[in-house]
């Protein structure tokens, strides 16, 4: 209990050091306001890919009241420590063992939970948290194991987690079971289908479509997935996992279905989509879960005296506190990035207000905070997680398109096609648009606003204004 409350009070620190978050909160905001749940008043375009989560943050949203969203790091917080709570439960269940062997277990956990790489990316306002809760109480609560294809509402994805319980039922030869979660699974991908259908008119997420023609480089994808399934570089609870899976047939049994559900998640980003920093933490809830268990049973089995239980304590104890430490520092820079990168847009939305006309079409890339701050804004985003006519454009065209404005052919292209009034971009983008002979005819520059200074492609972004019609 003391860690999972540690956890909620560091979470606080961690803000929203991602832009996309603000996506969600936007549509909240529209929801409350009855304008259904769109991110722009008026325009059914299915934004989130969680369709869950807007409607989720209704309830600290009206908890809470208008500062809402400076609560949302403690609510994600708190689910991340119950994810945390219900692996550690249920494997600790499993084994008879002293307090004395729990805290050697515990103890090469602390710098994962509370390293600011888990914190930013679980605890940065997306789904994360309400993803890795569901998670860790369908797949290691064997009452909620029927739950699992349902967790398609929460992130498409999600839906992996049902096929998972599918292979073990097919593993066990469980026909009752079986036919239980293959109905399941129908079912909640019907639901799915028909409440994005009902709600947007499409039943699939518009970051599907916007992202439809990315170019993705996927041997390094590929080459993260393996890095991330040897439990994302925390060595010591990957070793005793390796250990207790080959030594124990038992503990294969128990955790199987979390194991098959790795290798699917895992299988999916790396081979099919592609892997974003939120997208990591959910594994925690699986590996959590299986590094615990094979702890527990570990020390169940073997009995230490307590010459050798002191000698392990002190190493561990000595290992965990250096890694605190050396993470500490990092810790810090997040926490202030995360600060730094809401005021910097906080600015620009400002500026953009006072100094474009409301009937401005605005073409940027960082949608999300842009959306929370300046709902107001016209804003056609790159590469169209908000606007259907951008992503149909992109995907037609006969070449792969980057993630940000800094490919030339792109950039001319858009110009061309959408003749933006504004554009809002990095540096980088900045150098690419200036190759393009449109840029330099028609746009010339209204300001140039610093804002992430620490990251030198993020550490200002230029405004242009079109000049000929």
């Amino acid at each position: 209990m003391l860690v999972m409350a540690c956890f909620v009070l560091m979470s606080g620190r961690f803000p929203f050091y991602f832009d996309d978050a603000f996506i969600s909160f936007r549509i909240t905001e529209n929801l409350k306001a009855g304008y259904g749940p769109f991110l722009n008043k008026g325009e059914a375009v299915y934004s989130s890919t969680s369709l869950m989560y807007p409607f989720f943050n209704l309830l600290p949203a009206l908890i809470h009241g208008e500062n809402w969203i400076d609560f949302i790091p403690y609510w994600n917080g708190l689910m991340i420590a119950l994810s945390f709570g219900i692996c550690l439960l249920v494997s600790f269940n499993q084994q008879q063992i002293s307090f004395r062997m729990f805290l050697l277990v515990i103890l090469p956990f602390l710098p994962w939970i509370f390293g600011h790489r888990n914190l930013t990316y679980a605890n940065s306002g997306l789904e994360t948290g309400l993803y890795m809760l569901a998670i860790s109480a369908c797949l290691h609560l064997k009452k909620l194991h029927c739950f699992s294809p349902w967790l398609i509402f929460i992130r498409p994805e999600g839906w992996l987690a049902g096929w998972a319980l599918l292979i073990e039922n097919l593993l066990i030869r469980d026909k009752k079971a079986i036919l239980k979660s293959s109905l399941h699974i129908i079912a909640s991908l019907f639901f799915w289908w028909m409440a994005g259908y009902t709600l947007f008119g499409t039943p699939l997420p518009q970051s599907i479509f916007a992202k439809a023609n990315h170019s993705i480089d996927r041997i390094n994808e590929i080459q993260k997935g393996i890095s991330y399934a040897m439990f994302a570089g925390h060595l010591i609870p990957f070793a005793v996992f390796l250990f207790a899976f080959y030594r124990f047939r038992d503990y294969r049994k128990k955790v199987r279905i979390s194991l098959l559900w790795t290798l699917l998640y895992l299988g999916f980003f790396s081979f099919g989509a592609a892997w974003w920093p939120w997208y990591l933490p959910p594994l925690y809830a699986a590996f959590w879960y299986m590094s615990l268990s094979a702890g527990f049973r570990i020390l169940a089995d073997y009995q230490l005296s307590k010459l050798h239980y002191y000698l392990i304590f002190l190493v561990i104890f000595s290992w965990s506190g250096r890694q605190i430490l050396s993470d500490f520092p990092a810790s810090l820079r997040s926490s202030t990035a995360c600060r730094e990168r809401m005021k910097a847009s906080r600015d620009l939305a400002d500026y953009l207000r006072k100094n474009t006309s409301n009937h401005s079409s605005v073409l940027l890339e960082p949608l999300g905070m842009m959306a929370w701050y300046g709902p107001e804004i016209r804003i056609r985003d790159y590469p169209g997680l908000a606007n259907p006519e951008m992503a149909e454009f992109l995907r037609d065209l006969p070449w792969k398109i980057p993630h940000r404005l800094t490919d030339s052919r792109t950039d001319s292209a858009i110009l061309h096609h959408f003749k933006p009034e504004v554009l809002v971009l990095w540096p980088e983008e900045e150098e690419a648009f200036r190759q393009t002979n449109l840029f330099s005819k028609d746009y010339r520059i209204s300001a140039k606003l610093p804002y992430f200074p620490e990251e030198k492609r993020l550490d200002s972004v230029s405004v242009f204004v079109r000049i000929r019609s």
